[in-house]
């Protein structure tokens, strides 16, 4: 699919069914390739796609959720300094999954995608756009920052990445309240790291 003819999804299950056709066509799926299917200009699907892999069974394996924390992390940089399109550096373009398990864990989290949608709506629209929009990537960025510590802790990594996926899915509907919602409840994922590991 080329970039100009790519569209940006439009919700959840959108997302979902672009990753669900590059899993049925690939045996192994690289990052490179989900970029290459979502776009370099995709920001919001790119920070919805690492959280939804953490949050899935894939997300049990011991590394994976740094190794999507960091892919978050870089594209949150990079629309910090005003990029359009964004960059992956090859190591992390090269890690791959098998087709079967990504689907696996596309089917997983299907239904839950259906249900979200359908309570997300454009409203609030002025939350979506700038300055919002750099203050979500700076969110987003410390939120990544909190999973690697996390992961020492059973499931404690999804409480960030789930806000991130939430802040990301927020951008992608154009969701204002969402935009807020999650904002308020990256302070509470914050503050379960404190619990966690400070105290």
């Amino acid at each position: 699919m080329s970039q100009e003819t790519q569209q940006n999804p439009a919700d959840l299950e959108d997302v979902i069914g672009h990753l669900t056709a590059v899993a049925e066509a690939r045996e192994e799926v690289s990052i490179g390739d989900i970029q290459e299917a979502m776009g370099r200009r995709a920001f919001a699907p790119f920070i919805i796609i690492p959280s939804l892999i953490e949050v899935s069974p894939i997300g049990g394996i011991p590394g994976v959720p740094t190794a999507m924390a960091t892919i978050v992390a870089l594209f949150a940089v990079q629309l910090l300094f005003g990029r359009k399109q964004f960059w992956l550096p090859r190591i992390i373009r090269k890690r791959h999954v098998k087709g079967a398990k990504l689907k696996q864990a596309l089917d997983y989290v299907e239904p839950v995608a259906r249900r979200v949608d359908k309570v997300i709506r454009a409203r609030l629209i002025w939350a979506t756009r700038e300055p919002f929009i750099h203050l979500v990537a700076a969110v987003c960025l410390a939120l990544t920052m909190v999973v690697p510590p996390l992961e020492f802790v059973p499931f404690a990594s999804s409480a960030p990445m789930g806000t991130v996926g939430l802040l990301g899915l927020a951008l992608i509907a154009r969701d204002g309240l969402l935009v807020l919602i999650g904002l308020g409840l990256s302070l509470g994922a914050f503050y379960l790291t404190y619990s966690l590991l400070l105290t």
